[in-house]
């Protein structure tokens, strides 16, 4: 099957911090990622932190370019299993 060049796939990076406070097992949204996302590839726990932003969970996925922005919002709106959900998102697209 050939993508269209108005349609790539591209590899998102996906780091995101949840709304807990106490962040020593954020599995929930890993698990959460994985169960609601079918473009996930995998997604870790993490302590990350980029431009003074810590980070709690971290993804990879493969979207379609056009597809992105709704991924973006799907992302920041999904729940985890006890209603933990995003506090911080930053996605990485690649060129």
């Amino acid at each position: 099957m050939q993508v269209s060049e108005s349609n790539q796939l591209k590899r998102v990076e996906i780091l995101l911090r949840c709304e807990k406070q106490n962040h020593d097992n954020c599995s929930v949204m890993t698990h959460a990622l994985m169960k609601n996302f079918k473009n996930i590839l995998e997604a870790n726990t993490t302590r990350t932190t980029i431009n003074g932003n810590d980070y709690c969970v971290a993804g990879t996925a493969l979207i379609n370019e056009n597809d992105i922005k709704k991924f973006k919002k799907d992302l920041k709106n999904v729940k985890s299993v006890n209603n933990v959900g995003v506090k911080n998102l930053e996605l990485y697209i690649s060129k």
